[in-house]
């Protein structure tokens, strides 16, 4: 409305706790056809993260089924016998010892994927108040899929969890949806603070991906 757009059309979403790109149609067919390019994975989606520990250096394929454990949070966990088909790509850009920059590439579209699937691999993202909460999975962070049964310690008056809500500094985390390719076009957002430098690191490493 601001300038002068009578109708937008969003394409895609972001979880509520993650920045970065919003695709938006200025017409009906335009976000018609993108969200059919989305259907059918012809659209790349790269997205940079800050992840806790040391990061392997190597390329990293994480396929672990994924499935939903508590729908008012939109709670997820890998879980090989119900989870519904998931894939992530990671590379390693950076890192000092203590936490590590990571490319990640998703190749399916779960809730949470990119989470989930770096906390099972045991490098949760450094400020999740909920991937990276020893209340919620133990003391390993739900690393190999290990928890407390994936579920949650609940109030037993109201039967929502219970750990606190999150803080000021925790309503952002370290997970920014940096650039996305479809058919013909390339769309990409500034960097994060705590990302500058990323975007030229991507360029130098050798990325394998699934065609």
């Amino acid at each position: 409305i601001k300038h002068g757009y009578t109708g937008l059309f969003p394409v895609n979403r972001l979880d509520r706790l993650t920045s970065g790109l919003m695709l938006i149609g200025l017409n009906a067919n335009v976000a018609r056809n993108m969200e059919v390019d989305f259907r059918l994975h012809r659209i790349q989606k790269e997205y940079i993260c800050k992840v806790k520990g040391d990061f392997p250096p190597e390329h990293i394929v994480c396929d672990q089924p994924i499935r939903v454990v508590a729908h008012k949070l939109s709670l997820n966990c890998v879980d090989p016998a119900d989870g519904k088909p998931s894939t992530t790509e990671f590379q390693r850009l950076s890192g000092d010892g203590e936490t590590s920059i990571v490319y990640c590439r998703p190749k399916t579209g779960r809730t949470h994927q990119i989470r989930v699937h770096l906390q099972f691999l045991g490098f949760p993202i450094a400020n999740d108040p909920l991937y990276c909460n020893e209340d919620v999975w133990g003391q390993d962070l739900g690393k190999d899929g290990k928890s407390v049964d994936c579920v949650p310690r609940m109030c037993s008056k109201c039967s929502n969890p219970t750990y606190p809500d999150p803080t000021p500094d925790e309503l952002s985390i370290w997970l920014h949806a940096w650039r996305y390719s479809g058919p013909g076009w390339t769309f990409e957002t500034p960097l994060p603070a705590w990302a500058q430098g990323a975007s030229d690191l991507v360029d130098s490493v050798k990325y394998h991906s699934e065609q």
